[in-house]
């Protein structure tokens, strides 16, 4: 089968809450941005399709074309204004969740052929093969990610963070293993820490606060001394399974694979010019030992000697040897080159030329690690009672199995610390440095300074440079490592994979493997291919939206209906009549009223209605300029119509009738208006006041002002039934009276 993809390929789309800022505020919607072009390019598109067909008899291509533009254009206004207006609903980060179909560990199966050290085994020699030349490649990933990624290129955002924070200084007079081994003239160590790294805002571990852990790595690194461990060049006799040769020992303890009861073994060999320049000038052999020195240990390569035995740290030596020459004195401890040499040697070099050789064929340097895993969110200063002591990778895992581990963590909490453990292991000094020295890029910054087969004088603090590199790395290469467990990565083949799956009983064992299968749904990464929405706030907008959307709609009905209550107790309506006077159709109803002399009345929603057999159109209400009257506004005939009308209303005799007995009055609360010489056919209710100075009546007739000319007749026509000739007029501002 294939190896699992990155974790980019495994974005989950959809809510999910980012715990880093709580349930409420941390509600995310991640979505996959569109790979098609913009609406602009969309538009242009179209339009050169319709251009080049536009020859084309009976191709309608612009026809066709139309409403796509039309939409495309719509959609544009639309992003365009939604962008503008709620920009601020977009997450500023590209964080996701990846949730990949193969998170979880090796398969035991596959882990045991690996490493049962069978060479008759053909299989198992092939996967052994493959498994160091992918674990080998993914050393080299991060350290070209490390060398070369500036944080623009995908694959280096991938980790929750581009790189973890540490710290590191030289302390003078500390050695990492026994006083006597460390040089003098070093005076110190390179001392490295990172301080309690948070599981969920360093390594992207998607949890609550309580069941999130931190873990915190510190390390130091001296070099060693060699004149008492490191021999000089040995000739070694032939055998009947090798040539002789020329060796350097290194006794800092027996190698579990080494003959020749050392640590090391380096062989000089003979380069010619060419083969010199393509070959590495540095080699690095590194070795690794737990506390307690046990050789038989799968990850311990050597038994060092007791001053270099650690008892609660982890301890990597590495062995450099220098294949060149320097141009000029190296004083840097580790590097130290003082010994002046002649050219005649070789070296490919012209006469007449002094040049610089390491002191001793092996340089030694070694590296101490000790971790601590604490049932806290990385803290400053945790509580060191929930905390492990700081101790070797292998102790700390220990520890954890312990009934530390099961009465101080939650199962979530135990989920995560076994992941940071795998991890752990994967990313001590050794590791990291083996893989590296077997591929073209040795872990080493002194290698870019190499021309050609000499190399120039280095400072003498290149051995910190070097160290500092090493953390970097290591720290690198933990958190690719965090990632590969939850997408699979880690291994080969996804068929080397045993997949984490919920577990569907209800046992004790059954909530280790769920917390297991929660932690392989909670990886958070980075992605640029995916945008972010802060669901609170989209859930708020669409809800105050809906609400002012809802009420703009309603508002005017509302208020209508308040007012309408609030009539029946206070009798006064003048600021519903106003609203209503002010609306676009009762300004264009008056219009119609004072240029055509129209009759209107309201329906129950406040809408202006003419009558059953009245038309009104649009050119009616239209007016040349020479209709209107200067200074007025008001159109001349309509102005003229109404003087007329208010000079027949002085000069009438009659006033109003009351509908009950036909009466004459002076003021009327009930009225009939019909058409001239027929029953009343229309009832209106309303008031009415008279203008004792002018004869004007003013009705305020469902709220509206109307003036009216009411004629009565008892009985006009012998019929016995009365007769009401009733004239509307609409009532004009007092200028006008």
């Amino acid at each position: 089968m294939a190896p699992a993809l990155t974790a980019t390929e495994y974005i989950y789309e959809g809510v999910w809450v980012n715990w880093n800022r709580g349930k409420v505020l941390g509600s995310t919607l991640t979505s996959v941005l569109r790979n098609t072009s913009s609406d602009l390019n969309a538009i242009w598109r179209f339009l050169r399709l319709a251009v080049a067909w536009r020859h084309q008899r009976d191709a309608k291509v612009l026809k066709s074309l139309l409403p796509l533009i039309i939409w495309t254009s719509l959609h544009l206004v639309l992003v365009v204004t939604v962008g503008l207006l709620s920009s601020w609903l977009l997450e500023a980060n590209d964080e996701v969740l990846s949730q990949s179909p193969w998170c979880g560990t090796f398969d035991r199966t596959y882990w045991n052929q690996v490493f049962a050290n069978n060479e008759t085994d053909l299989k198992a020699v092939a996967l052994m093969k493959e498994y160091s030349s992918y674990t080998d490649s993914r050393y080299a990933t991060v350290q070209q990610s490390l060398d070369m990624c500036q944080g623009a290129a995908e694959n280096c955002k991938n980790p929750r963070k581009k790189s973890l924070a540490w710290n590191s200084s030289f302390i003078s007079d500390i050695c990492p293993v026994n006083d006597s081994m460390c040089q003098a003239a070093t005076k110190g160590s390179m001392s490295f820490d990172t301080g309690f790294l948070s599981s969920h805002k360093d390594l992207g571990y998607n949890a609550r606060s309580e069941d999130r852990v931190s873990i915190r790595l510190t390390a130091q690194c001296a070099p060693l001394e060699a004149a008492d461990y490191v021999t000089d060049w040995q000739d070694v006799p032939s055998t009947s399974n090798s040539q002789a040769r020329q060796v350097v020992d290194a006794h800092y303890g027996p190698g579990r694979s080494n003959k020749r009861n050392s640590t090391y073994s380096l062989t000089k060999g003979e380069l010619e010019c060419d083969e010199r320049v393509l070959a590495q000038p540095y080699s690095l052999v590194p070795f690794i030992a737990l506390p307690g020195g046990n050789p038989k240990q799968l990850s311990a390569t050597f038994t060092p000697i007791p001053e270099l035995r650690p008892t609660d740290r982890d301890l990597t030596l590495v062995l450099m040897s220098f294949h060149n020459v320097y141009e000029d004195p190296v004083v840097d401890p580790w590097f130290s080159a003082q010994r002046k040499i002649n050219v005649s040697t070789g070296f490919c070099l012209s006469k007449n030329t002094t040049v610089y050789a390491p002191d001793h064929a092996l340089a030694p340097m070694s590296c101490t690690q000790q971790w601590q895993i604490c049932n806290n969110d990385g803290l400053k200063t945790p509580d060191l009672e929930n905390c492990t002591p700081l101790q070797g990778v292998a102790q700390v895992n220990s520890t954890m199995y312990s009934s530390f581990g099961s009465t101080k963590f939650t199962p979530r909490q135990l989920a995560t610390t076994q992941r940071l453990v795998r991890a752990a292991y994967a990313s001590t000094f050794y590791y990291v440095i083996y893989a590296l020295s077997q591929s073209t890029s040795p872990p080493l910054k002194a290698r870019n300074l190499i021309s050609y087969n000499v190399g120039p004088a280095l400072p003498p603090t290149q051995w910190q440079a070097e160290t500092q590199y090493w953390m970097e790395l290591v720290l690198a290469y933990f958190q690719q490592a965090n990632l590969d467990y939850s997408t699979g990565q880690f291994a080969a083949s996804t068929s080397y994979v045993n997949v984490t799956h919920a577990s569907t009983t209800n046992s004790s064992a059954a909530l280790g493997q769920n917390a297991a299968h929660w932690l392989c749904q909670s990886q958070i990464i980075h992605s640029s291919n995916y945008r972010n929405f802060n669901f609170f706030a989209l859930l708020l907008t669409v809800i105050l939206c809906t609400v002012i959307i809802v009420v703009g709609l309603t508002i005017e009905d509302l208020t209508g209906c308040v007012r309408q209550r609030n009539l029946r107790y206070s009798g006064s309506s003048g600021k519903q009549d106003m609203w209503i006077a002010n609306s676009d159709l009762d300004m264009l109803r008056r219009v119609d009223e004072l240029k055509n002399g129209s009759a209107w009345t309201l329906s129950r929603n406040g809408v202006p209605l003419t009558h059953v057999s009245n038309t009104v159109s649009i050119n009616d209400l239209m007016s040349d300029g020479n209709e209107v009257e200067k200074g007025t506004g008001f159109v001349v005939p309509a102005v003229k119509r109404e003087r007329e009308a208010r000079n027949k209303l002085r000069s009438s005799p009659y006033k109003h009738i009351h509908d009950s007995g036909h009466k004459r009055c002076a003021t009327c609360s009930t009225f009939e208006i019909s058409p001239s010489g027929s029953r009343p056919q229309t009832s209106r209710t309303g008031t009415s006041t008279e203008d004792e100075s002018n004869g004007m009546t003013f009705h305020n007739t469902f709220r509206r002002n109307f003036v009216h000319d009411v004629h009565y007749d008892d009985d006009v026509n012998g019929s016995g039934v009365p007769t009401y000739t009733t004239t509307s007029y609409t009532a004009l501002p007092n200028s006008f009276r």
